[in-house]
């Protein structure tokens, strides 16, 4: 008998709504298991990235959100957010200091490693997007491809299991897509994926949740319902 990986990302009837009573999400729940890929994926407004925000704490709606066995709550969340990397969809959220370095080894410092683990880890998290010697570079100057790679490097060099991706190829060209759908594939990391890009969805997740009005309306494996034309017209999508 198949053995299962352990759960890691474990969603129970999560239901939020905005200040303003927007009811963004109703009694989602959602199942991850390590080392999935899983896409997030709907019409806009359909609660995607209000659910990748609770993974980490930075929304807290009813319901039950747990991480790697730990309850997302005030006693946890800075463990939580050691496991849990978010990359937001614009890189410039993520991306506020004069080098590349500084930004890369923000994380790490605020941890409290000294500097040579420092260094280490902003060298093994530019090694794995690809920008290695970029170190001394200012990331206003770099391009939304570069800068993208960048704030996925910020989240890397905390070194999280679980990565957790808001519309991340979002204003790419085609060859930046290709070069982030490639790096994304080969990071070991679950991965949990919000994106309207159905030929990264394809090319990237085994797994795809189609999410619409707050709700879980599908969720199974990508090649099944990326082929199923109807649930996606249903639900404001296209065909890869």
């Amino acid at each position: 008998m198949e053995q299962l990986n352990p759960v890691v990302v474990q969603v129970s009837n999560l239901s939020f709504a905005y200040p303003d009573g927007r009811q963004a999400l109703r009694s989602v729940s959602l199942t991850v298991r390590e080392g999935e890929k899983v896409a997030i994926t709907g019409p806009n407004g359909a609660g995607k990235s209000t659910l990748l925000l609770h993974l980490n704490g930075l929304l807290r709606g009813r319901g039950q959100v747990r991480v790697a066995g730990l309850d997302v709550t005030e006693r946890n969340l800075g463990e939580v957010r050691r496991l849990v990397g978010l990359v937001f969809q614009d890189p410039d959220d993520q991306l506020f200091s004069p080098t590349v370095f500084e930004d890369v080894g923000f994380g790490p410092l605020y941890m409290g490693l000294g500097a040579a683990e420092v260094r280490e880890r902003v060298r093994k998290a530019l090694s794995a997007v690809g920008a290695e010697g970029y170190e001394a570079r200012m990331p206003h100057h770099l391009s939304l491809g570069e800068r993208k790679r960048i704030a996925i490097a910020t989240v890397l060099a905390m070194e999280p299991s679980i990565l957790v991706l808001d519309e991340p190829s979002s204003g790419l060209d085609p060859r930046g897509r290709r070069r982030l759908i490639g790096l994304l594939q080969s990071l070991p990391q679950t991965m949990l994926v919000a994106s309207h890009d159905m030929l990264l969805v394809r090319d990237l997740c085994e797994r795809t949740v189609i999410l619409d009005g707050g709700q879980v309306v599908a969720d199974g494996p990508t090649h099944a319902t990326l082929s199923d034309r109807a649930l996606l017209e249903a639900h404001g999508l296209e065909m890869p």
